[in-house]
């Protein structure tokens, strides 16, 4: 006799299946690079839920949605297309070795910077003399 936990488990393996078999089905009715910014896709009774990685990537989806539902099998009943949008995971982050962490930050030439300080003299505005004056002290070393 199973455990509650076996069955459990074999349940959420077959499910985790049948949305990877689902996701590859959608990733290969859209263009490439959009398939490739195609986390999850999963079935909420008639609607077809997908999950991408960036809000750009959503919005082009968003154009391929009569392909996505032909994409889905029949006994699906699909007959709409939700669209949702979630960052990548850190793994997806990774960075070659030796990337640097930022790009350096853009410098203002010594001139700049003085025209940028004698505005901030001339502003009343506490927050924003003060708003000039940090980008005035982003000088070029």
């Amino acid at each position: 006799m199973k455990s509650i936990t076996d069955i459990l488990l074999t349940q959420l393996g077959q499910q985790a299946r049948r949305g990877s078999t689902l996701r590859d089905r959608l990733a290969a009715a859209v263009p490439a690079p959009l398939g490739e910014s195609l986390l999850h896709a999963r079935t909420d009774g008639s609607v077809l839920v997908v999950t991408l990685d960036s809000p750009g990537a959503a919005t082009r989806v968003r154009f391929c949605q009569r392909a996505l539902l032909s994409a889905c099998r029949p006994e699906m009943a699909v007959t709409s297309v939700k669209i949702k949008v979630a960052p990548r995971t850190a793994e997806h982050h990774t960075r070659p070795a030796g990337a640097a962490a930022r790009p350096p930050r853009p410098r203002l030439s010594a001139a700049s910077s003085k025209h940028i300080e004698s505005v901030a003299n001339a502003v009343e505005h506490d927050r924003l003399r003060r708003a000039l004056r940090r980008l005035a002290s982003r000088t070029r070393d």
